[in-house]
């Protein structure tokens, strides 16, 4: 690991003996990073790398990003006193899953601060609460009551306790039905549904217009911002149109919340939210097609339908996936389908990822969630190979491991 401005967790490292290797358990992933970045360096000029990090820049580091916080007095005297030669990705592991760890200093293990407080640390714990706020923000942002965000967070932190896959947790988010008092995901979208249609429309057009929902899932999950689409096609990712955005639309458009949530304003005054109730009523929206006003005047109908894949639209290919109107399946169920099958998917989440430990994705541009062809992607060899490696687990858990742990050799 090496002294990088965005980060520490640089993947780039020089590699070691194969032998000295597995006697570490570095992952073989984590050799490919080390690889694609070292052939990075070599394309560039670059013969020397940054300066390595030493052992309490990396354990800062490895705390803050794997568990949200700085360690102890005890932790660093008992990382210090290691001399084990693969100390660093016995860290990243005990980090992710470690639930009763002591420390030792000087050889002894300390159970308590002075005999203040118990000094067992629950890291696998630590962990879940940390990403359950990170994925909070991410998903409803801040400005929401605090009961909605609590449900949020508590749902999440089981979730990560569990080490759900990825592909599971969000296929649970996208579908989730019920009270947000019982079911802490639905607040996703009981958040973004967005505004109510007139009254005399809801039937035809569905409950709600679904607009914040619609990008959110596409720059969540794939990477792909498509709010510039709701009005105009892309002007600068010419493989994005109108047509997309509304397509995605409308597998929404037989979702229902009973109520408005309470918004977060009242905040201060108002201590409980309200409860609000999710579901899909297909009475709504039953002929399946909306309409969407193009820039020219032309007024356009769509039925729900996907995003090609990421590499077709790159290829300026067409590609259908459009709903069956004999789906037995709610919009949703098929929507999460669509979602975790499309190309990007894994990509997307490994860049996420990359972003969060470097502060910059893997794109040219720095935000690690705008793939389009304005914004080409570095490493991308890397990225394909790590989103096929993470697609055969989908363990977030595993990806960390695979982008924090270091070769044991400057």
């Amino acid at each position: 690991m090496y002294r990088v401005a965005a980060g520490l967790f640089a993947a780039g490292l020089l590699l070691a003996a194969p032998d000295a290797r597995a006697a570490e358990g570095v992952p073989p992933q984590t050799d490919s990073i080390n690889k694609y970045i070292a052939d990075g360096w070599q394309k560039a000029g670059i013969k020397k790398p940054a300066e390595k990090a030493t052992d309490l820049e990396f354990m800062r580091r490895a705390f803050i990003d794997l568990i949200g916080r700085i360690p102890t007095v005890e932790e660093v005297l008992d990382f210090e006193q290691d001399r084990s030669s693969g100390k660093r990705p016995k860290l990243v592991r005990r980090l992710l899953n470690e639930t009763k760890y002591q420390p030792k200093v000087g050889g002894q293990v300390v159970k308590t601060d002075g005999g203040k407080k118990d000094l067992t640390f629950n890291y696998a714990e630590e962990y879940a609460q940390h990403w359950a706020n990170v994925w909070t923000v991410s998903l409803m942002s801040r400005s929401r009551h605090h009961v909605y965000l609590d449900q949020m967070r508590n749902w999440l932190e089981i979730e990560f306790m569990n080490n759900t896959s990825y592909k599971e947790l969000v296929t649970k988010l996208l579908t989730a039905t019920g009270d947000t008092n019982k079911n802490g995901a639905v607040n996703f979208i009981v958040s973004h549904l967005g505004e109510a249609n007139p009254a005399d429309k809801r039937v035809e057009f569905g409950p709600f217009d679904a607009v914040p929902i619609t990008s959110r899932v596409t720059k969540l999950f794939l990477g792909l911002q498509t709010q510039c689409v709701q009005c105009h096609d892309h002007p600068f990712n010419k493989e994005w149109v109108q047509g997309d955005f509304w397509g995605v639309n409308a597998f929404f458009r037989q979702t229902l919340r009973d109520k408005t949530p309470t918004g977060a304003m009242d905040r201060r005054m108002q201590a409980t939210a309200e409860k609000v109730t999710l579901k899909d009523d297909p009475s709504f929206n039953p002929e399946g097609i909306i309409f969407y006003e193009r820039r020219d005047g032309k007024l356009m109908a769509i039925r729900p339908n996907f995003l090609k894949d990421y590499a077709a639209a790159e290829n300026g290919e067409s590609q259908q996936k459009t709903l069956a109107k004999s789906q037995a399946k709610s919009r949703r169920e098929a929507l999460a389908e669509y979602v975790t099958r499309h190309d990007n998917f894994n990509k997307a989440f490994v860049n996420r990822i990359w972003g969060h430990l470097f502060g910059r994705g893997l794109n040219k541009e720095p935000d690690a969630d705008n793939f389009g062809s304005n914004n080409e992607v570095i490493h991308s060899d890397m990225l394909k190979e790590l989103g096929s490696e993470f697609g055969k687990y989908y363990d977030i858990k595993m990806l960390l491991e695979w982008v924090c742990s270091r070769t044991p050799t400057a």
